[in-house]
Parts: C-alpha cells; sequence; structure tokens
C-alpha cells in the first residue's frame, strides 16, 4: 500500500540513453522525498520579512477601489509598522465593518484601527462650488 504522501514523477528520457531507461519512466523522487503534510503556511514570509507599508497600504486601497459594495471616496487608509489606521466616513454601520474585515485580509496587516464614522459622508469639496452657492436658510436658535 502506498503512503498518501509517497509520489513519483514521470521523466521522459531519450531512448537509447547513458541511463539505460526507457524513453519514459516513472521514479521515485530523490531519497524517497515525499509530499509535506498538508498545512496552510500562505501569507508567511522568512523569518525576519515585513511586508512594507506602502505596499499594504496600496493593496488595500485597490481592494477598497474594486469593491462595488463600497464608496472609497471619503475613506483615508494609513500603515505604520504593520498597523493600518482607517478614518473617514461611510454611510451604513455593515460598510464600516466589511471595511474592516478587508482591511485584516490583507497579508502584513498586523491590526486595523477602525476609526471610520457612520452616516456623516462628507465629499471632498469641489474647487468650483463654494458655499455661497447653497442658498439655504440656516436654524437660528
Amino acid at each position: 500500500m502506498r503512503h498518501r504522501y509517497d509520489w513519483t514523477v514521470t521523466k521522459p528520457y531519450p531512448a537509447g540513453s547513458s541511463t539505460g531507461l526507457d524513453a519514459w519512466t516513472t521514479l521515485p523522487l530523490t531519497g524517497g522525498a515525499t509530499e509535506p503534510p498538508e498545512s496552510n503556511f500562505a501569507g508567511r514570509g522568512p523569518r525576519g520579512y515585513r511586508r512594507p507599508d506602502a505596499s499594504i497600504r496600496e493593496e488595500l486601497c485597490e481592494r477598497l477601489a474594486r469593491d462595488p459594495r463600497v464608496d472609497p471616496s471619503d475613506i483615508e487608509v494609513m500603515v505604520t509598522d504593520g498597523e493600518v489606521l482607517l478614518t473617514g466616513s461611510v454611510d451604513t454601520l455593515a460598510t464600516r465593518r466589511w471595511i474592516e474585515d478587508v482591511a485584516y485580509r490583507v497579508s502584513g496587516a498586523r491590526h486595523v484601527d477602525n476609526r471610520l464614522r457612520v452616516g456623516t459622508v462628507v465629499h471632498a469639496p469641489h474647487p468650483e462650488i463654494s458655499a455661497a452657492d447653497f442658498d439655504m436658510p440656516w436654524p437660528r436658535g
């Protein structure tokens, strides 16, 4: 019976080569090597490696820009030593939580400080619009 991690590789050898093997031969890997046990080490780097803050920020900003559920125009992302700081405003609590989850999924993000406010979405002002353009009566009190 074969162990579940034992595997072999088929290598082509030219007919009549000095190996003395047929044109196609199945050989065990060197030293009876086996496939490592099933593990998930995705996202880990070599010892001492830390992903640059700029790279973390760029990936998070790209993810937010591509996500159709999120309007990131009022969100600011800052990364320092792998810690992500989210500031700005979003329209719903669900969006606030979703953005935090997206940030935690970015490789290299060690902690997320979510300071997003809900319900006070203020878009960046347009230089061609001034306060005088809005004829709104202000409450007196």
